[in-house]
């Protein structure tokens, strides 16, 4: 294959090159059409709303110290919260299996 474009080969040249602009802008645009892989970051009060929209309800001060304790997932920019919702999806996750594993756990009747 040449890489040497002349005057009669342009249409065909052409052609190629809007067949593989095509193919990229189909590929970009699927991405970006999948809401459930866009990350957002979230201030205190929008993380407190998307908590609880996601049947996780969670008051201002438990939050506040799961974030001391470093058990949420969470970004501080100079003294602001911030949270990630995807971070925050796999947290919900986690403490939902965890929770249900506990309540599996606890339902094991032990015969003497």
């Amino acid at each position: 294959m040449s890489n040497t474009i002349s005057f009669d080969s342009i249409p065909q040249v052409l052609s190629e090159v809007l067949k593989n602009t095509n193919t990229i802008i189909d590929m970009l645009s699927s991405k970006v059409t999948d809401k459930s892989e866009i990350s957002k970051i979230l201030d205190l009060e929008n993380t407190l709303s998307y908590l609880r929209e996601k049947g996780y309800k969670i008051s201002k001060s438990t939050l506040y110290k799961n974030t001391a304790d470093n058990t949420i997932p969470h970004i501080k920019l100079g003294n602001k919260l911030c949270f990630d919702t995807l971070e925050l999806d796999e947290w919900i996750k986690k403490k939902t299996l965890q929770s249900n594993k506990e309540v599996n756990n606890s339902n094991i009747l032990t015969i003497k």
